[in-house]
């Protein structure tokens, strides 16, 4: 298994969760979280209701979000979850547009679809460190309510991916 420190024995493995409307797109990032030791991979939810149902049901430590989904996009779940159950985020995209907003929400890091391996383990080894300093201060959950309304708003006048969300999602 790879890992992103080799003196990191004590670290416990960061429970996470895969959201992507894409089945590619999670099997490919499935394949490449579970060669990395740091992570124990605890659900994938296929849009945006099930990624919310699943962290208020699981806790995650992590989620790796891709923000364009139908219906709720990223953007909206992280909307949706109260600050005191955010779990760390990593943006898994296809789209470079959206970065400033994903770290305006604190995002732990922001991957660009394909997902290369060594950028993976570096946004991975990221998320431990924040997760270690979270420990060590007493909580890592960031709080994120400040921007969430204003990126809603510019994903909603176009910003986003061009459809209206769909009750369907």
């Amino acid at each position: 298994a790879k890992t992103t420190k080799e003196n990191n024995k004590y670290m416990p493995k960061l429970r996470t969760i895969i959201v992507d409307d894409e089945p590619l797109a999670r099997k490919l990032l499935r394949v490449l979280l579970e060669q990395v030791s740091e992570i124990e991979l605890i659900a994938e939810c296929s849009n945006g209701r099930e990624a919310v149902a699943a962290t208020l049901n699981l806790a995650p430590d992590l989620l790796f979000l891709d923000i364009q989904m139908p219906g709720a996009n990223g953007f909206d779940v992280i909307k949706a979850l109260q600050a005191d159950v955010m779990p760390m985020v990593i943006f898994c995209t296809a789209y470079q547009r959206y970065a400033l907003d994903a770290f305006d929400l604190n995002a732990v890091d922001y991957l660009l679809k394909p997902v290369d391996d060594t950028r993976l383990l570096r946004a991975v080894q990221r998320a431990c460190d924040r997760f270690e300093l979270g420990n060590s201060q007493g909580q890592h959950k960031p709080s994120l309510i400040g921007a969430i309304d204003e990126i809603a708003k510019k994903i909603g006048e176009g910003g986003g991916s061009g459809s209206p969300p769909s009750e369907a999602d």
